[in-house]
């Protein structure tokens, strides 16, 4: 196949092939088989047919993964179907564009008037309409040069192969909802069923009913005496596969009117707009461009013109709403009654409604009921009905031929092109109603969701949160089954083979061949080795006889002397075939072309051998596995960069495993989304509608949390998190803006104390925590701001008072003193671990412990703060402010530090200089050894190779997400590479934006001291 198959696809085929094997094998004129097969409209069931096709006639591709006993029938013979030539035209057209296997010359045949033959020829597939087999028609009469008809030939060819001549009726398109020619048409098809004794022909033993529902094959069958085997593909499966548009969006006005052109001009506008759109999208995605069809349904004919809508009008409309003229050859029409017509000076083209997806120059589309059949058209984008209400099942049958994507693919980028959309002029709410319930009819429509237009918007990012989509777009997730898992050897040669393609890494795929080849030879050595493949191979290459000879006369049978014949090269070659079905990807031809220079023979017992060997397999499998992750991360930024479809088609192999797999999280640049007018509007979304607004109707539940989170303000941990710089400079600046603060959020936070992650609130759940508690953190703060602002003695005691209340709940502890620097730094310290640490260790001051769990209390924290401020005034004291306190301790490093102890993200700015206060201690030895100990996850050999590149080169860059673990490593490699573990002879430096060059070779310190006397710091001496 020229495209890959959706899992659904799959599932469904290979339900075909297991009713298939089994109806088959008693498949005759007398016991005649019918598989059922149903597929909803826009199913893919021409390619699923194809597939199947292909694995009849030559073999099955090989990324469908079929039995190894699947033996093909290069003489089978497929006849096709339909009631109209218009549908077996498409089909055609659709199995030369997907099939790499079933396309050759004479090998897709209609079966026309001047068809006569004894029987069809193997190998083929044969296409023939109902409205050729009339008792009239010239294929069912024999006379006048015509030896067979076409009775006589079916029958013939399903005596001769009955097991091997496919008849498939195909239900999928009836062109009739009802009347003479249905009855006809069906009456046709059941002779096939039934049989037709009259003209010669039985009834036919192997048939395949393709319907969009069970019931309009199964009502064939009412008295066929078939056996019937059911396959059906399920609609959800269809909808979320995206291959069908999301949605059907019905524009219409709220009563009935005659304003018929307003609605075109705003239908030709939509599809200008559809226009542009696809065009950017392929213009960015390097897509092969996609050309929009506006379809015009227009009224019945009169007894003077062609329809009684007035197609100059609508061409005048149509050009005014896209401000340009027309282009020729650009309209074109499917009205049966007439040939090319001139409309205002326009060149209208008569076109088959099977031909227009092919031809790219069209662009507007006038018919009236024809297209419903016959037709499939992913370029259809917007449709306008001049059609009136009591039309509505025709409208329905319409857009189930429109509603497939162009791609074959939902667009992530941009949900409108996701949709469809439908004007209809003369459609109230009501009658819109009944297209809606005509839509959800299954037997003619796809699944798509459906509504009035003004409920069913699309939502894009809301203005100004770039910076957020960008922090959020660095985040991953975690997907379980979200693809079919398959083997990983399989794997690993689909995604070597795509980089090679993709021009990402030329080597991948004759590397991951050579790789494999090697494991292939590895394990048929240890096979060997451990004694189990002579025997193994035995098996293959000879075949044990056995005699027994019976006595003339006696009839007494007696045994003779057992021997061996040597297996057929013909059962050699088969056996090596099904191996390579097993191994996929012709890995089998590599591994005997790898070993050319060896018997041929032996090689592919080899093969055969190491294929039927579970646990060389599991083995193989095993490493393919680690292999594929090895090679995934190395090119994962690569791949990141493709267009949309290229990365799909990683993602999806990335996915294809049973164990859950970290993907990136890619955010929509919009989405659908359906809602009411009158629902509430709710703030500060992320994505909104063109007015910028959020419209929904939420359950009790939600609407209730969304109000009380929306209105709390006790966030301010949010932002001072264990995150990035960026991302709390995003937080910061939403928060400003919704509490009115003008000041510019800062360009860095070095030395601001930051919570853990997974504590960063300051209280339980509303069911866990004291109804007073959040009042109670806001009294400390309240009387925190007045006392930074007073020396009143009150004040101070009012404070302590609060801070004791509040202290030691749940969720406040040390971080009260936090939240106060926050708010107040230079009125409050900070006792954040490090700063506690650098507090009594390196400036000698203690810190009363008086409060809950060993904590200070409100006195302790108050003595500290006044010994501290005497201190500042001293102009040798290290510090000479809280900031510059805070700065100073998120800096410094206690001697002796465990390497067991955790350390600050990578990600966050910190140990730009270490205080010069650090006491002298003998260094521990360290070396690779350790950094594995510590818990380092690369292996020894990668670690050497860094040390060696250090020693060599100087510099290293280690390259990482967040949180990956750069800094850690980088500082046991520089321990591991002076021997020791001396934190004394570590200096680690950040470089950003705001890093001056005083910072860097001076190492001064933000806040300026009281002498003005800035210290020199290590670089300097």
């Amino acid at each position: 196949m020229k495209v890959t198959l959706f899992d659904f696809q799959k599932d469904a085929l290979h339900q075909l092939r297991d009713k298939l094997s089994a109806a088959r094998n008693f498949a005759s004129s007398d016991n005649p088989q019918a598989i059922a097969f149903s597929a909803p409209t826009g199913s893919g069931k021409t390619i699923v047919m194809t597939a199947l096709f292909e694995a009849i006639l030559d073999e099955p591709d090989d990324q469908l993964e079929w039995p190894l006993d699947w033996q093909p029938q290069p003489d089978a013979v497929i006849l096709w179907i339909s009631d109209m030539p218009e549908l077996n035209e498409q089909t055609k057209l659709k199995i030369e564009s997907k099939s790499d296997r079933v396309y050759r010359v004479n090998q897709l045949i209609p079966i026309d008037s001047s068809f006569d033959a004894e029987r069809l020829e193997g190998g083929k597939v044969y296409f023939i309409n109902t409205q050729k087999l009339g008792n009239d028609k010239l294929l069912t009469k024999v006379g006048d040069g015509r030896n067979w008809s076409i009775w006589t030939t079916l029958t013939n060819t399903a005596k001769v192969i009955p097991n091997r001549f496919y008849v498939v009726i195909d239900e999928a398109h009836r062109g009739m909802a009802g009347g003479k020619g249905a009855k006809e048409a069906q009456t046709l098809m059941q002779r096939f069923l039934l049989g037709f004794p009259e003209a010669g022909l039985i009834k036919m033993p192997l048939v395949i009913g393709i319907s969009a529902t069970p019931k309009r094959f199964m009502d064939l069958l009412e008295h066929a005496p078939h056996t019937v085997h059911k396959v059906t593909i399920p609609p959800d499966e269809v909808r979320l596969s995206g291959l069908l548009k999301d949605r059907i969006l019905i524009h219409h006005p709220e009563s009935a009117t005659t304003a018929e052109m307003a609605l075109l001009e705003e239908a030709a506008r939509r599809w200008a707009q559809m226009t542009t759109a696809w065009a950017n999208y392929c213009k960015e995605e390097g897509e092969q461009p996609i050309w929009p069809v506006l379809v015009v349904q227009v009224d019945n004919a009169t007894a003077n013109a062609v329809t009684k809508t007035s197609l100059t009008d609508a061409l005048s409309v149509i050009e005014s709403a896209i401000g340009r003229r027309l282009n020729e050859g650009e309209v074109a029409h499917a009205l049966h009654d007439s040939g090319d017509i001139d409309v205002g000076g326009h060149k209208v083209r008569k076109v088959d409604a099977s031909r227009i997806d092919a031809d790219k120059n069209i662009g507007v589309v006038f018919f009236k009921t024809s297209l419903s059949t016959g037709w499939d058209c992913p370029r259809a984008e917007v449709m306008m009905s001049f059609r009136r209400a009591e039309d509505h099942t025709y409208i329905a049958q319409l857009l189930g031929r429109m509603v497939r994507t162009p791609l074959a693919r939902r667009i992530e980028r941009d949900a409108a092109l996701n949709d469809v959309h439908l004007f209809l002029p003369y459609f109230d709410t009501q009658a819109v109603t009944s297209v809606v319930e005509s839509l959800h009819n299954v037997e003619d429509v796809p699944p798509s969701e459906t509504g009035s237009s003004r409920n069913l918007v699309v939502l894009g990012r809301r203005a100004g949160m770039e910076a957020v989509f960008a922090a959020l777009g660095e985040l991953i997730t975690y997907r379980v089954n979200a693809a079919r898992a398959q083997s990983h050897l399989r794997r690993l040669m689909a995604i070597s083979r795509n980089l090679t393609i993709d021009e990402i890494d030329d080597a991948a795929w004759d590397g991951a061949k050579h790789q494999i080849v090697a494991w292939m030879a590895a394990q048929i050595t240890d096979m060997k080795s451990a004694g189990q493949y002579d025997t193994a191979a035995q098996a293959i290459t000879r075949v044990g006889l056995k005699t027994l000879a019976v006595k003339n006369g006696t009839g007494v049978a007696e045994p003779e002397a057992d021997y061996h014949i040597d297996a057929s090269d013909v059962d050699i070659d088969r056996l090596f075939e099904e191996a390579g079905r097993a191994l996929s990807h012709g890995l089998h031809m590599t591994y005997w072309q790898a070993n050319a220079d060896r018997d041929a023979l032996d090689v592919k017992v080899e093969v055969i051998v190491l294929a039927r060997h579970h646990q060389a397999m599991s083995a193989m499998e095993s490493a393919a596995e680690k292999a594929f992750d090895t090679i995934y991360d190395t090119h994962k930024k690569a791949i990141a960069k493709l267009k949309e479809q290229r990365r799909n088609h990683y993602e999806k192999l990335r996915l294809a495993t049973a164990k859950p797999a970290e993907v990136p999280w890619h955010l929509q640049e919009s989405i659908d989304f359906k809602r009411l007018p009158t629902d509430p509007q709710w703030d500060r979304h992320l994505y909104v509608e063109s007015d910028g607004q959020f419209r929904a109707g939420l359950g009790t539940w939600e609407a209730g949390v969304l109000k009380e989170e929306l209105a709390k303000t006790e966030v301010i941990g949010l932002f001072n998190r264990g995150i990035t710089n960026d991302n709390r400079k995003i937080i910061a600046a939403e928060l400003a803006k919704f509490l009115g603060v003008t000041v510019p959020v800062p360009d860095s936070f070095e030395g601001i104390p930051v919570l853990n992650n997974l504590k960063s609130w300051y209280f339980g759940f509303e069911n866990v925590r004291p109804a007073d508690h959040i009042d109670a953190l806001w009294n400390v703060f309240a009387a925190g701001i007045r006392l930074a602002d007073s020396e009143d003695a009150k004040v101070r005691d009012d404070f302590a008072t609060a801070f004791d209340n509040a202290n030691g709940r749940r969720g406040v502890a040390w971080n009260l003193t936090f939240g106060l620097y926050w708010v107040r730094p230079w009125a409050f310290l900070s006792l954040d671990s490090g700063s506690q640490s650098y507090i009594t260790k390196a400036l000698g001051i203690p810190i009363g412990l008086h409060g809950p769990k060993k904590r200070c209390n409100a006195a302790d924290y108050l003595t500290v703060m006044d010994t501290l401020e005497s201190k500042f005034q001293d102009e040798d004291f290290p510090v000479h402010s809280f900031p510059e306190l805070s700065l100073a301790a998120w800096n410094y490093k206690e001697p002796g530090t465990s390497p067991s102890e955790p350390e600050e993200e990578d990600t966050d700015v910190g140990e730009a200089a270490v205080s010069d206060e650090i006491a002298d201690l003998s260094a521990e030895p360290y070396s690779i050894d350790d950094i594995l100990a510590d818990g380092c996850f690369m292996e020894r050999a990668e670690l050497e190779r860094l040390i060696d590149r250090l020693r060599a080169k100087k510099n290293l860059i280690l390259q990482g997400p967040p949180g990956t673990g750069k800094t850690w490593l980088a500082k046991r490699l520089a321990f591991a590479l002076i021997g020791q573990r001396d934190h004394r002879k570590l200096r680690a430096v950040q470089f950003h934006p705001n890093l001056s060059y005083e910072d860097f070779v001076r190492g001064c310190p933000r806040v300026v001291p009281p002498s003005g006397r800035y210290r020199d710091r290590p670089l300097t001496r």
